[in-house]
């Protein structure tokens, strides 16, 4: 998972990505034995790696945590696509095993996160195996929907700060990882002109708006504090692709909008950083560079480290 994706991965960063599995080891412990299994595994169905993200192993043969596409996750793969559990009795051919069963994690809200699967070298499993996994599978949605209630801010629908710290330890060994500082401009003026509800009505746009353009996985967007935002790229290719999907930010966010029925163009500052030792280093260098573009335009993107890029909006 060390290496760059492609431009057109469209990678999508949830939570099974970023989740601590340690609190849900000892029940998928317990169901490696019931089942007789020689592993149990978590596995992403969503990003282009499909990478097994935790691994309960009887078997120190098994495939590890983060291999990417692999014959498990090829069959894991099949569970979302057919939207049901998955049972197929010869492997062998694929790998040192003679039996797959797999089940999708689906949330309350139908929202298929990843799947359960296991793999046995000497017994077919069975609808009765199948019920078990399906538990364990209930169990870890519950899970995903606790960590999505604390994780998400609550006006903007956006990740939290906090959430950030959980992304940047789980992908910042990645080959790229950059951090944008997004900041309102004016935004006590708006306040005070027009009160605290049409503030919050533009917070809420705001977050509406990097939650769109953010769907094609490209960055992850959170709350930082107030009228402050992130957009992390965990994995992007280039650094143009980076500066591209920024200025699509304070394009759409200039662009004229109605707002509690008032006519409203949302202006912004951005600072960029593409290298740091941590997230911290990475927050208050794009920070830096946002208010230097503050300072000079008002208006635009500014890249830490750098002087020779600035990019002003045509109506900035």
């Amino acid at each position: 998972m060390a290496a760059g994706l492609p431009k057109d991965a469209g990678w999508k960063i949830h939570h099974l990505l970023v989740m601590d599995f340690s609190s849900f080891g000892h029940l998928l412990d317990t169901l490696t034995e019931i089942l007789g299994a020689k592993a149990v595994f978590i596995a992403d169905t969503e990003g282009p790696l499909h990478p097994i993200l935790s691994i309960w192993s009887m078997d120190e043969k098994s495939p590890a945590d983060g291999s990417p596409l692999s014959a498990p996750t090829v069959y894991s793969k099949l569970i979302s696509e057919c939207k049901n559990n998955v049972i197929i009795d010869d492997i062998s051919s694929h790998l040192l095993a003679s039996s797959f069963i797999g089940v999708p994690v689906v949330l309350p809200d139908g929202r298929r996160c990843g799947t359960i699967c296991s793999i046995s070298t000497d017994r077919t499993f069975t609808g009765k195996d199948s019920f078990f996994l399906e538990k364990a599978a209930k169990s870890l949605a519950c899970l995903i929907e606790m960590e999505d209630i604390i994780a998400y801010d609550e006006l903007t629908d956006l990740y939290k700060r906090g959430y950030a710290e959980t992304l940047f330890r789980h992908t910042a060994h990645w080959s790229s990882f950059a951090v944008a500082f997004l900041d309102l401009n004016d935004f006590k003026r708006i306040n005070d002109t027009y009160g605290h509800e049409f503030g919050n009505a533009v917070l809420q746009h705001v977050g509406a708006t990097l939650k769109r353009l953010s769907a094609n996985g490209a960055f992850v967007p959170c709350r930082y504090a107030g009228d402050e935002f992130l957009a992390i790229f965990p994995a992007y290719s280039e650094q143009e692709d980076v500066l591209l999907a920024l200025e699509c930010i304070l394009s759409e966010l200039s662009t004229p909008v109605s707002i509690l029925s008032q006519n409203f163009t949302v202006s912004a500052s951005i600072g960029v950083c593409f290298e740091a030792d941590s997230l911290h280093a990475y927050i208050v260098s794009a920070d830096s560079a946002m208010y230097r573009m503050k300072q000079t335009h008002k208006q635009g993107i500014a890249v830490s480290g750098s002087d020779s890029y600035e990019w002003i909006p045509k109506s900035g």
